[in-house]
């Protein structure tokens, strides 16, 4: 699936093999590190895979959620999802995937926590509410002591006089050094518990406690993955996408110039700038030291009013905005009057190729102009 998203990206709905300008890991890559915040399969998978774990954590009435506890739940061991490892079957498979997921060194369920209110929704042992593990993981001694493994909060702690107190149903009192110790430990983080009189919530801990969402596990997902490129390009909103597409392929010099065609040993006969046919076409020529783009920047700043200004490289002409005296808006709608620029100019340069459309820098100023 992946192999038909690339060519669908760079060859269209046509079946013709085409070049790949730029690494799928790089496209995959978040806009914030330079790449197009395209999101892999793989990713997209887990998270949806991912919402069925936290809607069994949190929709605890639901009807699906009572048929799957039925069938796979009784009395076997589980740690994270019910499952009956002897039955087949769509739901086994998404609970073996689950339990084998790791997000930033950390199993899935870790990040599925509750923040305790009345307790009634919330099981003592088995969900994440004290401490950033489960409680029959922390303390496994004390949980083999426990006669209601499936208690809830409610049933285990109650408000005392000098904080919470502990209201255990043992088999056994807690008698080995081992249990001993884990009993103490429990007291000790009780200690530091609080509650509210609300009802539970449940938040996915990430960093920042919020409602689980797919779009914030591919986030988790990718960090770390990624990997931060030197980058001027900032996406603009309101310009059109194919306006950003142009800058951010010129950016890191991915657009098909007859120079970077050559580089990728494609046979051209003519690399002169189709524009100004006075030197090898290249990006930061074609932008910046052709002749035909020099008039239209100049151009450009008597419009918007701007300083003339002078372009070593691309580069530049991205970070033109940093100059611009005035507010936050007035930056903003010179760096997308400086994208539009950039497409108009590539969209010329086309013409010129492949249809033999010559056009003058005055036809900048033509409101009949198609830029």
């Amino acid at each position: 699936m992946d192999r038909l998203r690339k060519n669908f990206l760079w060859s269209g709905s046509n079946e013709v093999k085409k070049v790949h300008w730029v690494s799928w890991e790089t496209v995959t890559t978040t806009k914030a590190y330079g790449g197009l915040g395209i999101a892999k399969l793989a990713d997209v998978n887990l998270a949806l895979v991912a919402k069925w774990a936290w809607r069994f954590t949190v929709e605890k009435d639901a009807l699906w959620r009572k048929v799957v506890e039925a069938i796979h739940g009784g009395r076997g061991l589980w740690c994270f999802l019910p499952v009956k490892r002897a039955f087949t079957g769509c739901w086994k498979t998404i609970v073996c995937w689950l339990e084998a997921c790791c997000m930033q060194g950390k199993k899935l369920h870790q990040y599925i926590r509750c923040i305790v209110g009345s307790g009634d929704k919330v099981r003592f042992w088995n969900d994440i509410w004290l401490g950033s593990v489960d409680l029959k993981t922390r303390w496994p001694y004390l949980y083999k002591l426990e006669k209601n493994k499936k208690c809830f909060v409610r049933d285990r702690i109650r408000r005392g006089n000098n904080g919470w107190d502990f209201c255990g149903e043992w088999y056994r009192s807690p008698a080995t050094v081992v249990e001993i110790s884990e009993f103490q430990d429990l007291g000790e983080m009780l200690q530091n518990f609080s509650a509210s009189n609300t009802d539970d919530k449940w938040v996915w801990d990430c960093g920042t406690i919020e409602v689980f969402s797919v779009a914030n596990c591919k986030s988790l997902m990718r960090i770390g993955r990624d990997a931060s490129r030197p980058h001027n390009m900032q996406w603009e909103g309101w310009v059109p996408i194919k306006v950003n597409m142009v800058s951010w392929r010129a950016e890191f010099d991915r657009l098909p110039t007859r120079d970077a065609l050559v580089k990728r040993r494609i046979n051209i006969v003519d690399v002169a700038c189709p524009l100004c046919e006075a030197a090898n076409e290249e990006i930061n020529h074609l932008f910046v030291g052709c002749g035909y783009s020099f008039g239209v920047w100049n151009y450009i700043c008597r419009w918007c009013k701007l300083d003339p200004f002078f372009a070593y490289d691309f580069d530049d002409l991205l970070q033109l905005f940093r100059n611009v005296h005035g507010g936050k808006w007035r930056k903003k709608i010179v760096r997308g009057i400086v994208m539009v620029t950039v497409w108009v100019i590539w969209k010329t340069r086309n013409e010129k190729v492949f249809q033999q459309v010559s056009r003058q820098v005055r036809d900048f100023g033509d409101p009949r102009f198609e830029g």
